[in-house]
């Protein structure tokens, strides 16, 4: 492995957190992928509303909603799958 790719490998350690092991539990995989999806949810949020308010058609209101309902979605069926596994 390079040294950019050493670089970068661990700030997304820093930033996302440790992956779990091959033999960890279906819980742990589940609770490391939800916090996954937040953390890079969150940057993307303003910047898809910037986006929405200078290109300012229906596609990219459409989009954003799209893609919104879509991370809903998945944010709620990993919560769901995690409250059932408990």
């Amino acid at each position: 492995m390079s040294q950019r790719q050493q670089v970068f490998a661990s700030f997304a350690r820093r930033v996302y957190g440790h992956p779990p092991g091959k033999g960890a539990s279906r819980l742990e995989r589940d609770r490391w992928v939800r916090a996954l999806g937040l953390k890079m949810a969150l940057p993307f949020v303003p910047i898809l509303i910037a986006a929405v308010i200078i290109i300012d058609q229906t596609w990219a209101y459409t989009a954003l909603a799209v893609w919104a309902a879509l991370w809903l979605g998945s944010f709620t069926s990993i919560s769901l799958r995690i409250r059932r596994q408990r």
